[in-house]
């Protein structure tokens, strides 16, 4: 009786701690940032394509090119965005 309890006990250890790496974000996901190059922002009231891409375009860069890579990044039809909507936002060099 003692080793399923010892066995119950482990299992339910082992369960816990996967779950708990499900759910736990990954410090890129938790700063925002993926290993791919991208950041993961949510749009506010009055944000708009053109800001965001001068927003987090780098210095000297073309905000039509980063723009283009919002839009393509995120598949969006016309360059419209939405309060709430979470976009990717290619990273600056």
């Amino acid at each position: 009786m003692k080793a399923l309890s010892v066995y119950i006990t482990i299992c339910i250890a082992l369960g816990l701690t996967l779950s708990l790496m499900v759910t736990l974000p990954t410090p890129s996901q938790a700063s925002g940032r993926d290993a791919d190059g991208v950041a993961r922002i949510v749009v506010v009231p009055g944000d708009t394509v053109w800001d965001l891409a001068v927003r987090h375009g780098g210095p000297g860069e073309d905000p039509r090119r980063v723009a283009y890579e919002i839009a393509t990044l995120n598949d969006l039809q016309g360059y419209v965005i939405r309060p709430g909507q979470e976009l990717l936002i290619p990273k600056g060099p």
